[in-house]
Order: structure tokens, then sequence, then C-alpha cells
């Protein structure tokens, strides 16, 4: 079985306009060396990632945050890829360039309850920590800390519900917001 080693380049990207702290972008910016086999895995690559630059290993999170950039593109790593496979892929033969993405691109639905879909708009991280609630193709955002409630929707009930929702459930919201922007202030 063979070997190989890569030279890995960490550093940040930035797809919102954060003003982001000094600190955290010299903990991230990083250059080590990676060794790998043809059955080294996309996690075990992450882990090693994630141990080189002081950051918390968090599986749901360091799929989508860390993204391969080469060729003008960025990559998301599949789990459990073959790490060797991804490389040759994308032409990364000596060197690959890693980037920890402190806006996260998209968004994404975290729950589903009585036909309301809950979900995070993450390029809007500049606003104040909020939710939003979707509904038959009308949406509203709802302030986790205020509950104040941004837009309509028709049924009444269901805002209501939504509502009652984030109340229930605050600390739990604001923490994964908190944890999806990184407790990464960006004003």
């Amino acid at each position: 079985m063979w070997f190989r080693k890569i030279m890995v380049q960490t550093s940040a990207t930035d797809t919102v306009g954060a003003k982001v702290d000094k600190e955290f972008l010299k903990e991230i910016t990083k250059e080590f060396c990676f060794y790998y086999t043809p059955f080294t895995k996309s996690e075990a690559f992450l882990r090693a990632v994630c141990a080189a630059c002081n950051h918390k290993y968090n599986v749901e999170e360091v799929y989508l945050r860390f993204l391969i950039y080469a060729n003008d593109q960025y990559y998301h790593l599949a789990k459990n890829a073959r790490i060797a496979k991804v490389f040759h892929y994308i032409g990364c033969n000596e060197s690959v360039s890693v980037k920890f993405d402190i806006g996260l691109p998209g968004g994404g639905e975290f729950a589903s309850e009585n036909g309301i879909h809950y979900l995070y708009h993450t390029k809007e991280l500049r606003h104040v920590p909020h939710i939003h609630a979707r509904y038959q193709g009308e949406e509203i955002s709802i302030e986790i800390i205020s509950l104040k409630v941004r837009g309509k929707l028709k049924n009444k009930k269901k805002q209501t519900e939504a509502v009652d929702y984030v109340d229930a459930n605050k600390t739990q919201l604001l923490q994964e917001y908190n944890q999806k922007t990184n407790g990464i202030h960006i004003g």
C-alpha cells in the first residue's frame, strides 16, 4: 500500500462581507502536510484540518464550512469520500487549498412541524439572530430573542404556531444560530 503526501494550506473565505476578528483568521490560516492512502476518507482529512486550525470537530459543521478551493471553484467534500479520488478529480497532486467559509453559502431547513418549515438563511448573518418560517409558499422572519415578526402569513393560526415554536425553543435556536455563524460577530 502506498502513502502520499500533500501540502494543505488553510485560510478563511468570506462570502458575506464580514468583519472578522484577526485572531480568528490567524488560527484558521495554517500550512501542514497530510499523508493519505487510497482508502483514507474525507473525515480523516477534515479532522486533520480541524486539528491544525484548533477548530472543534463537529461533523455537521465541518462538511459545510471547510471547502476545497481549486480551479477557481469551491468543492464540498462528501461524507465517506475517498480523499485520493477527490484530489485526483480536482487535480490536486502536491498541494491543496482549503477555505473556511465564514458566511456559509445558502441556508438550511432544520425542522418541519405541522406543515411549517423552519430554516436559516445564512447569508443574512448581519441581522439580529432570527429564523425563517415557511408555510404554503409564504415566509416570515422571527427574531429569536424578542419574537418580533417580519412579514405576515395569510393563515394567522400558522403564524402564531411558528412564533410559539420559536418561543418554546429559544435557547436551542439561539445556540444553533451562534453555531452556524461560529460565534463570529459581524458588523
